[in-house]
């Protein structure tokens, strides 16, 4: 059986392509790791994409799925926000570590408990080698799915998501601060270089690459259906002209 096993975050998934704040699974079944499984014809697709993901998931995630589950015939990973992180909060009665997510952006809709789980992990999620840490995810992914000998292709979701983020927060006084990773730091520049590029395509993301593409339109904060599409048929091209399938 030929198995696609893709993850990311909202956009893998594929949140709200049947409208405005529609989360369901149901989305599943439009979104592009589903339409991939089918231009390849492939048997299955297993799509761990969530909402909120961050580049700890995937890489967690990734790890998880590939030690439990028969070798898949491909994985698809795209790159979500700088800022976002997660930590085990314990285990569940099966003996499964349990996770909470947590994002960088202080959301002023947030509860007085949100508030204060944020703010006891702002030092760490604004730390300096934000940026630096996922391309050392990048490194350690491609280098374990190569050793599998596992095709994969990886992206990024977003341009501003890429190498740079704003990050706000509140200090000890409460004051609003902002720091933005820029990918200007040397050592993030010899870490980008190290990547591979044969199995990540760096010169478009997602989102830019849909924008302006035919019958795309916004459903909230995420693409229709359209725009999967023609992320799908973008990627099968990239695999083929890549030879990595």
């Amino acid at each position: 059986m030929k198995t696609v096993f893709a993850i990311g975050d909202s956009h893998t998934f594929g949140a709200e392509i049947l409208g405005p704040d529609e989360w369901g699974d149901e989305n599943k079944v439009l979104a592009f790791p589903n339409k991939v499984k089918d231009l390849l014809g492939y048997d299955k697709v297993d799509n761990w994409g969530i909402s909120g993901a961050s580049i700890m998931y995937v890489e967690r995630g990734l790890v998880d799925y590939l030690s439990s589950n028969p070798k898949p015939s491909l994985v698809i990973i795209g790159w979500t926000c700088l800022g976002r992180m997660e930590v085990c909060t314990g285990i569940d009665d099966d003996g499964k570590y349990e996770y909470r997510m947590c994002s960088s952006w202080n959301d002023p809709k947030w509860d007085r408990e949100q508030k204060e789980f944020y703010k006891r992990l702002l030092p760490q999620m604004t730390s300096d080698d934000l940026l630096a840490e996922k391309y050392r995810t990048h490194i350690r992914c491609s280098a374990l799915l190569d050793k599998l000998e596992i095709p994969h292709i990886f992206f990024d979701v977003m341009q501003n998501t890429k190498k740079e983020a704003p990050i706000s927060g509140t200090n000890e006084t409460n004051d609003l601060v902002d720091k933005l990773w820029s990918g200007d730091n040397p050592l993030d520049k010899k870490l980008y270089n190290f990547i591979n590029k044969d199995n990540y395509i760096e010169n478009t993301t997602y989102w830019e690459y849909c924008f302006e593409k035919p019958n795309v339109k916004w459903n909230g904060g995420h693409y229709n259906e359209a725009a999967h599409l023609h992320w799908s048929n973008y990627l099968v091209e990239e695999l083929n002209k890549r030879q990595i399938i």
